[in-house]
């Protein structure tokens, strides 16, 4: 990954240039990470994607510069569980953005207690579908078009016979 590049938490003065970001995502780039057409992002869901707790909402942006150029976030579920998702510029793409924030994601949700990390991705996906599965997500099965991956984001601990 290029060293100028600068990951850090997602924060609410981040709302103008998170909101540019998406606006620069191509047409197919929107559609695979939202599973439908989002020609513009509404301004109630750009509230929520920076609105977060750092806990059981947490996001990641990547930055070059004064843009973003990526970003990673994990929701938690009541059972708590989290799911994860990644978006990364057209033009970022393939040189390790995703990875780097996927990885620290996972460090910064098994920190905050969620050890059960799940995602969804449509199955044309081939970039994320990679991503996941070179970070130790697998595949758990498919509903209505999507398939589901899950990840345990916690060491496990060996027991040891006494």
């Amino acid at each position: 990954m290029d060293s100028g590049i600068d990951i850090r938490p997602l924060a609410r003065g981040d709302r103008s240039a998170f909101g540019r970001f998406f606006d620069g995502l191509s047409t197919r780039s929107r559609y695979l990470r939202f599973f439908s057409p989002m020609p513009r992002l509404p301004e109630r869901t750009l509230d929520w994607m920076v609105e977060v707790d750092g806990h059981r909402h947490a996001a990641l942006a990547a930055w070059q510069g004064d843009e973003v150029i990526g970003e990673a976030r994990y929701v938690a579920f009541a059972d708590e569980s989290a799911e994860v998702a990644v978006t990364v510029h057209d033009n970022w793409q393939r040189h390790g953005v995703g990875t780097a924030m996927l990885l620290r994601l996972v460090a910064d949700a098994a920190r905050n207690g969620f050890c059960r990390l799940t995602a969804s991705s449509l199955p044309e996906n081939r970039g994320v579908l990679k991503l996941l599965t070179r970070n130790g997500f697998v595949p758990t099965g498919s509903a209505d078009g999507v398939s589901e991956w899950e990840r345990n984001a916690c060491p496990v601990i060996p027991m040891v016979a006494h």
